[in-house]
């Protein structure tokens, strides 16, 4: 912990970038890869790379060399959003694409395309690491990769990278993935005050080894992860394996010093998990918690999975507001705390077409101002403030005058440090569409909860066979300055020395 004075020296430094923020910001312009890895090499506070269109094929991974500021964040971004296509392929070794280990970058309107032809190359499209506190990875499309966003501690001591915020991205995978390596578009081991918002999640598949893959997960006794208003569609573009939505916990984390405080036999606490909707899982669970202590499960969404699954003694949930066509189970000596949750519930009758994600009301008599309020859900799928005192369950308020597309996701909100909330409707990927519609979910793999084959029959605090042990305050609201001095406080005083 730092002494009182150098915490006030931190707070004076982080009011004085906010003061000389006007002309200190400089323009990089690239347009191959050879002008990008010396803008990275050169980076520093205040630079925006800008991509022009084009493809960019890499050899090598970039990492980053510098940290930018709270007020001067280092930006990679393409200029028009989404014509820049930078592509990692087999070089030698495991292809990585940013490797993020110092704080206060922004990747923004970006598509990332792995382009090995052995799937067990292209692991991350993102690995943040160790130092890279404040990373936004934001309106993004990564496809083709085993893990689009990777994070967990490094160094020595080893520090974790906290206040990440994922947000309004597309990730997906145009196959399953021949490997038998950890699959999951959003893996993080260990950090704090991550969130993960607003993207579009879908296609994900390890059709080899366990076959076992998951949306997202926060594990490695991180803390305070929120996870909020995601749209994920296990099966659209293709069909089959064990497929999760998102999770806390995973699959568990092995061993003990890739988690924060060496310890392992906890995956997560204080995470909030709300307003997602999660559809086509049909193997195995939209939402599954592992060993996560108080953390909160609210007016999330599921369809066409087999519910929500809490297990094994540490887990203590609340359960509220939800809606599923599944069921909600206590397993393992998990402790849940439940209200005003539909489950086993026909969704059909209630929504116009939920297997074409149009989860409008068909018959809103079941969930229109059956919940109760709550300060965790003041807001629904779309932004909406749920304001009427009786909100609706599941993860979309359904207000008369603002009906809510639930086919797109809907970034805005909450805001980070150095984010301004932006407008809802906004397409989930650049240049493409963000609306997955009328898939056929296919059917799926037979590893359902309690089966071998699937996490809700497996044993936490290990990973799967194949494993990835070799890596292993929530936000406030107000101004971007508040905002990021309240964290900086809370940072500061909870660093690990």
């Amino acid at each position: 912990m730092l002494p009182r004075s150098a915490f006030a020296l931190a707070l004076v430094a982080t009011l004085a970038t906010f003061a000389s923020r006007a002309d200190a910001q400089r323009r990089v312009d690239v347009s191959n890869p050879d002008e990008l890895t010396a803008a990275f090499a050169d980076a520093m506070p205040g630079d925006e790379i800008v991509l022009a269109s084009g493809t960019y094929a890499m050899r090598h991974r970039l990492d980053t060399r510098a940290a930018g500021t709270m007020a001067m964040p280092i930006v990679v971004r393409a200029e028009p959003a989404g014509g820049a296509t930078v592509q990692f392929s087999d070089g030698t070794g495991i292809v990585e694409g940013f490797v993020v280990g110092h704080a206060h970058w922004t990747f923004e309107d970006l598509v990332l395309e792995g382009t090995c032809g052995d799937h067990s190359r292209c692991e991350h499209a993102w690995h943040i690491v160790g130092g890279g506190d404040f990373t936004v990875v934001r309106r993004n499309e990564a496809v083709d990769f085993n893990a689009q966003i990777k994070a967990n501690g490094s160094g020595e001591p080893r520090v974790w990278p906290d206040a990440v915020l994922v947000e309004a991205n597309e990730f997906y995978n145009r196959t399953a993935r021949m490997t038998a390596n950890p699959v999951t578009p959003i893996d993080v081991v260990g950090g704090r005050m991550w969130v993960i918002r607003a993207n579009y999640i879908h296609d994900f598949a390890k059709a080899m080894g366990n076959n076992i893959s998951y949306a997202a997960f926060l594990k490695g006794n991180g803390r305070d992860g929120i996870i909020e208003r995601n749209l994920v569609v296990c099966e659209q573009l293709h069909s089959g394996q064990v497929r999760l939505g998102l999770s806390f916990g995973g699959g568990g984390s092995n061993p003990d010093p890739i988690c924060e405080d060496s310890d392992c036999s906890i995956e997560h606490q204080g995470g909030i998990m709300r307003n997602n909707i999660i559809a086509h899982c049909s193997a195995d669970v939209g939402i599954y918690v592992n060993e996560c202590a108080n953390c909160e499960i609210r007016h999330n969404t599921l369809f066409d999975t087999t519910g929500i699954d809490l297990r094994f003694g540490v887990t203590t949930v609340t359960v509220d507001g939800n809606l599923t066509d599944g069921r909600i189970r206590d397993r393992d000596g998990a402790t849940s705390t439940r209200s005003n949750n539909l489950e086993m519930a026909s969704l059909g009758s209630i929504f116009t077409d939920p297997a074409a994600l149009d989860f409008s009301l068909a018959d809103g008599s079941a969930i229109v101002d059956m919940g109760m309020p709550h300060r965790s859900v003041e807001d629904d799928y779309c932004g909406q403030i749920r304001d009427d005192g009786t909100p609706d369950l599941g993860a979309v308020e359904y207000l008369t005058d603002a009906p809510c597309d639930t086919s797109i996701t809907h970034p805005g909100g909450t805001t980070m440090p150095g984010e301004d909330a932006g407008p809802g409707g906004v397409d989930a990927g650049p240049g493409v569409d963000a609306g997955p519609g009328g898939a056929d979910a296919g059917p799926g793999t037979d590893g359902g909860p309690g089966s071998d084959g699937g996490p809700s029959g497996r044993d936490a605090g290990t990973l799967d066979p194949e494993g990835d042990d070799y890596c292993g305050c929530r936000t406030a609201r107000g101004s971007d300055a508040v905002t990021g001095l309240l964290l900086l406080a809370c940072f500061v005083r909870r660093r690990r020395a």
